[in-house]
């Protein structure tokens, strides 16, 4: 794993008052941040992913998880390197509770306005959300050209395979089993048409950003830089044909094949742009 990884903190402070009682809350805060500051020195390692301090899941839940995930974040601040992040399941409170953290991490339908919003804040954004939503094609636009649209720089999946009791059974535990893949025998996955779906999102992402690649190198030359603006422009046409505003749903009006056309544009101006590479 190279990380980052978002890092669950949520019982932190309960941790340290019961490892060390009677302190004041200024002691508890103290304690705290030298905890992350421990925590930081372990993520730098070589061998261990950047970590993202949680300390609370969906701020929207309460008035509470907003004001504990305020007030946690401004102590992970005071540690050099420490980065906060925050799921905020109400766009209301990550603007109520916000100015502490440094990652805005949503699930919900934003508005292009709302995502200027939180980035002229100055805030890192990035999206979760379900990998198991029966529908490959929401899968994929949300792991590929719908995720590429929004802005955001990661996209996190919240499970790729929980499961209560017998996997296949969805009705013996209190919820379903969250598979984007089920258990196989002999530790094998059992792939399911959501985890294709974000494989083939994955794949839209490798040529945009080979396109991208290209259309660089293109632009370095006066020769081959109408190449590189009329491919960039390509991808411009795809990315905002849809003014959806759940990436899941991007250009939902287009038949499969005509969205999976959509990557076929950009495999077109990337043979371009390659030709007129080696021609130069």
């Amino acid at each position: 794993i190279n990380g980052p990884i978002p890092y669950a903190t949520a019982g932190l402070m309960g941790q340290l008052k019961r490892a060390f009682p009677g302190k004041p809350d200024e002691g508890y805060d103290a304690l705290y941040v030298e905890a992350t500051r421990q925590l930081e020195v372990v993520s730098a390692l070589a061998d261990t992913p950047k970590l993202l301090y949680y300390p609370v899941d969906e701020i929207g839940n309460s008035e509470e998880s907003g004001r504990k995930a305020n007030h946690e974040c401004a102590l992970v601040a005071k540690v050099p390197g420490a980065v906060s992040y925050i799921t905020v399941n109400n766009y209301a409170a990550g603007e109520k509770w916000g100015d502490t953290f440094d990652i805005w991490c949503g699930n919900i339908v934003y508005t292009k306005e709302q995502e200027s919003r939180l980035l002229a804040r100055g805030k890192r954004y990035m999206r979760y959300g379900s990998a198991y939503l029966n529908d490959p094609r929401k899968t994929r636009a949300s792991t590929g050209f719908g995720f590429y649209a929004r802005g955001a720089e990661a996209m996190f999946y919240w499970h790729y395979q929980a499961t209560v009791q017998d996997p296949f059974n969805d009705l013996d535990g209190g919820s379903r089993d969250w598979c984007a893949a089920y258990p196989g025998p002999d530790g094998e996955l059992i792939p399911t048409t959501d985890w294709e779906g974000i494989r083939e999102g994955v794949d839209d992402m490798k040529y945009i950003a080979t396109l991208k690649h290209y259309a660089d190198l293109a632009a370095k030359s006066a020769k081959t830089k109408p190449a590189a603006d009329h491919a960039l422009g390509v991808l411009q046409e795809v990315l905002s044909g849809g003014d959806d505003i759940a990436q899941s749903s991007f250009r939902e009006g287009l038949s499969n094949d005509e969205y999976h056309a959509l990557r076929r544009r950009l495999v077109s101006e990337i043979i371009v742009l390659q030709r007129v590479g080696a021609d130069k």
